[in-house]
Parts: structure tokens; sequence; C-alpha cells
């Protein structure tokens, strides 16, 4: 049986901290360890640019979209 956990406002956002950059640091920890494996020249070269745009930009949009969803007080008219 999994409880749920209860945690202020300043724990749950530490924590999502701490992990949004654990995650940062270990995914350029992978790239380092491919890029080294498949002697790969750089990041900003053929296809590799433009997918890591596309996740800029989908993940900017989704942020939005989220925003929009989760708080639609702001964007209904007070007629």
């Amino acid at each position: 049986m999994i409880l749920p956990i209860h945690l202020s406002v300043e724990t749950a956002l530490q924590l999502h901290f701490i992990f949004e950059w654990l995650g940062v640091l270990l995914g350029v920890q992978v790239y380092r360890l491919i890029k080294k494996r498949k002697k790969l020249e750089g990041i900003i070269q053929g296809t590799t640019f433009t997918v890591i745009l596309g996740c800029i930009f989908g993940a900017a949009i989704g942020n939005k979209l989220m925003f929009v969803i989760e708080t639609p007080q702001l964007w209904i008219e007070n007629g």
C-alpha cells in the first residue's frame, strides 16, 4: 500500500530543484560518454542541432499549454 506524502511548498520546490539538476547533470554525462565512444565532433552538427531546437521549442510550448490548462481563470474574460 502506497501512502500519499504531504510536503510543504518549500520542501517540494527544493526537491524539484535537486532532481531537475540531477537529471541535467546525468544527461550531460550520458552525452559525453556517447560522444567519446562514437568519436562525435560536436553538438551543433547535422540533425543533432535540429533535434535540440525541437526539444527546446517543444518544452516551451508544452510549458505554456500546461500553464493555460492549470490557470483558466486568467484567460476567461470577466464580463
